[in-house]
């Protein structure tokens, strides 16, 4: 097990390649998104996250929020051919791929 300030970008650069990661999953809350995005990005791993990003200071803001983040990234991380899926969610997320296994 790993302890890590994921706001920390370079701490989470750092814990990717001492890790040879491929891949990160990112569970955590909705405000780390940015900085573990970007790690990923800078050291050319595949990036999954569960909600879209929220700004502490902005929580709520005026839709489409999903906008607002991540998906400005997107032609970084095609130029980059970094694979990055956003928002994959627990709510509705889970919710939706249990309801199409029933």
């Amino acid at each position: 097990a790993f302890a890590l300030n994921a706001l920390d970008v370079e701490a989470t650069k750092a814990l990717i390649r001492e890790t040879e990661s491929q891949i990160v999953i990112n569970v955590g809350s909705a405000f780390l998104n940015m900085s573990v995005l970007r790690a990923c990005i800078d050291t050319g791993v595949a990036y999954l996250d569960t909600a879209i990003h929220e700004e502490p200071g902005k929580v709520c803001e005026t839709p489409p929020w999903y906008g607002n983040y991540e998906w400005n990234h997107l032609e970084e991380c095609k130029q980059k051919n970094i694979t990055a899926i956003l928002g994959v969610g627990f709510d509705p997320g889970v919710v939706n791929a249990y309801a199409a296994l029933a």
